[in-house]
C-alpha cells in the first residue's frame, strides 16, 4: 500500500487567525508546516522560540521561490488575499485562503480560473460549513416529512468589534451566513437588498440589514460589530419543525421545536381556521470535533481528490459573488436587486446547475 502523501504549507499572517490556522496544521498527520511568514520580526521570534523547526521569514518570495513547498495558508488582511493567492498560483502553489476570499467577485474570479488552468487548488476557510452542529442542521431540513418546506431563516451575528480597516461587516460576518445559506438550501436568491451604517465615518459599515428573496422563502442577516453583547444565533423555520442553533452554547447548540400553527380552509364558510401545536422540544447530537480541525482535514481532501469539498473555489466564488449583490444594494441605498445568474460566468454558471441550485428558478 502506497504511503499517504505529506503536504508542505506555509501559513502567511500570524494574526487574529494565523495562531489557530497553525495549531491546526502542525497537529495534522497530512501536513508539514515548513514556513511563517509575517511583517512583523517580534511575531517571528516569539513563535520560533516554540516551534524552531518552523522556518520564519518576512519575506513572501522566499517561500515562493522554494519548490518544496506544495501549498500557501493565507490568514493576512483581506486586502492583500488577491494578490499573495495569484503569486502563489503562478509559482505553482496550491492555495488556502482566510475568509472573505477576495475583496470583489472580479479579483476571486482570476484566482479560481488561475487556479484550474494551472491545475491547482483553491479552498477558503468558512468554518461554520465544517462545524458539526451545521452539517447536523443539513441533516434535518432535509428529512422533508418531519421538517417540512423550508419557510425562512434569520440569522443574528453581532458583537462589540473587531473593526476592521479594509473590509466592511457584510464581508467580514455576514460571509459566514451566505455560505451557510448556500450549503443548507442548495438554492440561491432571486434578489437581495441591505441597508448599512458607517457609524466610525471610516468608509466601512460596521452594521448592516440583510435580506435575500428565493422564490419560496427567504432569509435575512442582521450582522454588527457595534453590539455590548456577542450573539450567533440562527432560527431556521418550516412548516412543521423549526430549528434554533445558537452557537454562544456551550453545549446543545441546536434545538428542534415541534410547535407551528397549523391551518384548516376545509370550513364551509371558507374561512382560515388555525390552531396552535405545541410539541417536544428535541435536542440532536452533533460532531463535536473543533471545525477548523476539520476544515484542514477538507483541505488535504481537495488537494488529494479524496471527495467533494465544501470549501472549493467555485462554491467560495458563488458566496463571493452574493456579498458584492450585497455591497452594491448598499451603496444604492438600500435598492432591491435581481438576479440573474446567467451573468455569473460559464463555469460558474456550470456549477451551480450541477449542483441542482437552480432548480427552483
Amino acid at each position: 500500500m502506497a504511503s499517504k502523501r505529506i503536504y508542505n504549507v506555509a501559513i502567511v499572517g500570524y494574526g487574529y487567525w494565523g495562531p489557530n490556522l497553525m495549531r491546526n496544521f502542525m497537529h495534522s498527520v497530512n501536513f508539514t508546516v515548513a514556513y511563517l511568514v509575517d511583517s512583523a520580526p517580534a511575531a517571528l521570534n516569539s513563535f520560533q522560540v516554540s516551534y524552531p523547526n518552523v522556518a520564519i521569514t518576512t519575506s513572501i518570495d522566499v517561500v515562493l521561490e522554494d519548490d518544496g513547498v506544495d501549498a500557501v495558508v493565507i490568514a493576512s488582511p483581506p486586502k492583500s488575499h488577491y494578490n499573495l493567492a495569484k503569486q502563489a498560483v503562478l509559482k505553482g502553489k496550491h492555495v488556502f485562503v482566510e475568509k472573505p476570499f477576495t475583496t470583489s467577485f472580479e479579483e476571486a474570479s482570476e484566482i479560481v480560473e488561475l487556479a484550474d488552468k494551472h491545475a491547482l487548488k483553491v479552498f477558503v476557510d468558512y468554518t461554520f460549513l465544517f462545524h458539526g452542529a451545521i452539517g447536523t442542521i443539513r441533516q434535518i431540513i432535509q428529512d422533508k416529512l418531519k421538517f417540512g418546506e423550508l419557510l425562512y431563516i434569520d440569522s443574528v451575528r453581532i458583537n462589540l468589534g473587531i473593526f476592521q480597516s479594509d473590509v466592511n461587516v457584510v464581508w467580514d460576518l455576514a460571509c459566514h451566513d451566505i455560505a451557510i445559506f448556500n450549503y443548507l438550501l442548495d438554492d440561491l436568491p432571486l434578489a437581495v437588498q441591505a441597508v448599512g451604517i458607517d457609524g466610525l465615518g471610516n468608509g466601512n459599515e460596521n452594521i448592516s440589514y440583510i435580506h435575500l428573496k428565493y422564490k419560496n422563502k427567504f432569509a435575512q442577516i442582521n450582522c454588527s460589530w457595534s453590539s455590548p453583547v456577542k450573539i450567533r444565533r440562527m432560527l431556521i423555520g418550516g412548516n412543521r419543525q423549526a430549528i434554533l442553533y445558537n452557537d454562544i452554547e456551550p453545549t446543545d447548540k441546536i434545538k428542534v421545536y415541534n410547535k407551528g400553527v397549523v391551518f384548516d380552509t376545509e370550513d364551509k364558510r371558507n374561512e382560515i381556521l388555525q390552531d396552535y401545536r405545541t410539541g417536544e422540544v428535541f435536542i440532536p447530537k452533533y460532531d463535536t470535533t473543533e471545525a477548523l480541525k476539520n476544515v484542514v482535514c477538507g483541505f488535504y481532501d481537495a488537494l488529494t481528490d479524496a471527495g467533494e469539498s465544501r470549501g472549493d473555489g467555485q462554491a467560495a466564488l458563488l458566496t463571493t459573488f452574493i456579498l458584492e449583490m450585497i455591497q452594491k444594494s448598499i451603496i444604492l441605498g438600500g435598492k432591491e436587486l435581481e438576479i440573474d445568474w446567467r451573468q455569473v460566468g460559464p463555469s460558474l454558471y456550470s456549477y451551480i446547475t450541477s449542483k441542482g441550485m437552480l432548480n427552483q428558478q
